[in-house]
């Protein structure tokens, strides 16, 4: 097998692998970095001048686009709300055992992680200490880890 015949096989391979995911199961934002997983996958492929090269940078390019979550994967908030006590009840739909991380912020620029989870089932609650979530705005958000 030749060079450039292991790099056509490998950038199919690629092609392919995008070609059976749907556009639909991603957000803007993941199906752009699936796409760009691909387009980094089919440089290190050209680059690479062996074919164990050739072999590792398809490899690591079809890991990259397999770690990109789909919509069912992102954390979605489901319910939030305060408790009697003060404190802020934040409820997510997750996908089981897909890591990530809850961060807060007072003005949507800067974001303090609070706490990091690798949920086992589909619904995920965190209440947030009374001392902790204070000021007249808090906002949360949740992403899956990289």
């Amino acid at each position: 097998e030749t060079l450039a015949a292991s790099k056509a096989l490998a950038m199919d391979d690629l092609a392919s692998t995008l070609a059976s995911y749907l556009e639909a199961d991603y957000s803007a934002e993941n199906w752009t970095t699936l796409n760009t997983a691909v387009m980094d996958g089919d440089s290190a492929i050209n680059a690479a001048t062996d074919l164990a090269g050739v072999t590792t940078a398809r490899d690591s390019a079809l890991a990259a686009m397999d770690a990109v979550p789909t919509i069912t994967e992102t954390p979605k908030f489901t319910d939030i709300s305060r408790t009697s006590g003060g404190e802020v009840r934040l409820e997510l739909r997750t996908a089981p055992n897909i890591p990530f991380t809850l961060q807060t912020s007072t003005d949507l620029e800067s974001w303090t992680t609070i706490t990091t989870a690798t949920p086992v089932t589909e619904s995920w609650i965190f209440v947030h200490d009374a001392l902790l979530a204070t000021g007249s705005k808090r906002f949360y958000r949740a992403s899956v880890n990289p």
